[in-house]
């Protein structure tokens, strides 16, 4: 179904409907984050976000009837201001790198996830620093915008310094005033050759600093993918990402596996090598099974906008 978008004051009436034409009672049982809700037993409502909020929204209620009969829990989710604004935050596995590819087709996962959610009738907006990849692919990438770097890390290793400016985490506070997102999916380490997840943490506290100040952000933290020849115990890496992707005061964050998207069944270390095109990066159809995995993950979430 569409989804209400609120960029001012929103009224409506919630759906119900009772088989023997007996009126209806409407009970909100939670309420939105981002804005103002009023009601009145009828069902009718009215919306008002908040100063400079944006984003998803949402409030649950249910109906009864005089015979004391009750209806299912039921979602009214709104967007804020427009649109779903979706940072893919990364290294080359974000951009979409693979070797002889010119970057003027890099395409990656975002390609087939942009397409894929835009199917769903979802507005969706990739936001990011990066706007050149992608224009010449076939079929060309729809919305080019992304924050995924070649070669970046998450945070200092001797590969990745401040001083290079490689890291994402010395980098996360100017990403986001740049372009706001309302969800960022981040997908690193691969570059950092240990399986230390500081720097991931750093990441996951500089998003929820910046919500802070601004508005509350969903975030999906991908379990890396493993390399062809299992050099990396990118199995530890992730376990310790897990350790540190809890939902902080203004984030939301979720665990989402890529590591199986492209492993092999008997070992998480090693990558299938029909899903890859080098040591590192996949082929086409491994950035495609990626891209499943973040639509399956943020549809399940509850961090889209539906409507039940």
């Amino acid at each position: 179904m569409a989804v209400p978008s609120a960029s001012a004051t929103l009224s409506g009436r919630l759906p119900g409907s009772d088989p023997d034409g007996n009126a209806l009672i409407y009970e909100i049982l939670d309420y939105p984050l981002n804005g103002s809700l009023s009601t009145d037993p009828s069902g009718n409502y009215t919306y008002t976000p908040y100063a400079n909020a944006r984003g998803m929204d949402r409030f649950t209620y249910r109906v009864s009837d005089p015979s004391g009969l009750v209806s299912d829990v039921g979602t009214m989710a709104l967007l804020v201001d427009g649109s779903l604004r979706i940072m893919p935050l990364g290294d080359s596995i974000t951009a979409g790198f693979m070797p002889g590819l010119p970057e003027s087709q890099y395409v990656g996962y975002r390609r087939k996830l942009h397409s894929d959610l835009s199917a769903l009738g979802l507005p969706v907006d990739f936001v990011g620093s990066v706007a050149h990849q992608g224009g010449s692919a076939n079929p060309p990438l729809a919305d080019r915008d992304h924050e995924g770097h070649d070669g970046w890390c998450d945070d200092n290793t001797p590969y990745c310094t401040v001083s290079s400016g490689r890291t994402i985490a010395d980098n996360i506070a100017g990403f986001l005033d740049a372009n706001p997102p309302d969800i960022v999916l981040l997908h690193i380490g691969t570059n950092h050759f240990d399986t230390n997840s500081a720097g991931v943490e750093r990441i996951l506290d500089g998003i929820n600093a910046w919500a802070e100040g601004h508005y509350r952000v969903s975030v999906f933290v991908a379990r890396i993918i493993p390399t062809l020849d299992g050099s990396l115990d990118v199995t530890t890496f992730n376990q310790n990402v897990a350790n540190v992707a809890f939902d902080r005061s203004r984030t939301r964050i979720w665990l989402v596996d890529q590591q199986s998207q492209l492993s092999l069944p008997d070992d998480g270390n090693r990558a299938d090598p029909r899903w890859m095109t080098d040591d590192l990066h996949p082929n086409q159809t491994g950035y495609d099974r990626l891209a499943d995995r973040w639509r399956l993950d943020l549809v399940s979430s509850g961090a889209l906008p539906t409507c039940d």
